[in-house]
């Protein structure tokens, strides 16, 4: 994240178990008080989360519309092909032994087949964070659709970077 200039947080507050409604207030609290003590790219928001929070991640890109992006890890989005074209990418995350593996596969193919800009990295591994060569791979493709939407300079390094990685 660091080699990116992306800042990233989360809130002790939330957990399993908690409503849509008690999720999307912890998330609206959290921003606000980010945009309080640091400066953002409002056209940058990027949302990630791990398993339910995933999903989660999802239902924040549909209720806040300034949301440029869904990094999901270990679950997807049953519910992707109810989704219409929406202003935000998806780049999700899984392990080829996970069990949530297949729905990753769904949520990449539903939200393409939508017009959605979505891709999904398969690293080996089970249910579990991605590894840090994963998570980095993940940062180069947020930096690139950046620049592809030109809110992002063009940057030729991580062009290049891009370019070795595939």
């Amino acid at each position: 994240a660091d080699a990116y200039g992306f800042a990233l947080a989360g809130s002790m507050l939330s957990q399993n178990g908690q409503t849509i409604e008690e999720g999307l207030q912890i998330f609206s609290d959290m921003r606000s008080e980010l945009s309080r003590i640091i400066n953002t790219d409002n056209e940058r928001i990027y949302v990630m989360g791990f398993s339910g929070g995933a999903r989660a991640a999802f239902y924040f890109a549909l209720e806040f519309p300034d949301i440029a992006a869904v990094v999901g890890a270990g679950a997807g989005f049953p519910q992707a092909d109810q989704i219409s074209q929406r202003d935000f990418d998806y780049i999700g995350m899984v392990g080829n032994a996970d069990f949530n593996l297949n729905e990753l596969l769904d949520t990449e193919r539903k939200l393409s087949k939508n017009g959605f800009n979505a891709a999904l990295i398969i690293f080996d591994g089970g249910h579990h964070w991605p590894p840090s060569e994963v998570m980095e791979e993940s940062f180069l493709m947020l930096e690139m659709n950046a620049m592809k939407a030109g809110i992002a300079g063009e940057n030729q390094q991580i062009i290049a970077e891009a370019r070795d990685l595939y």
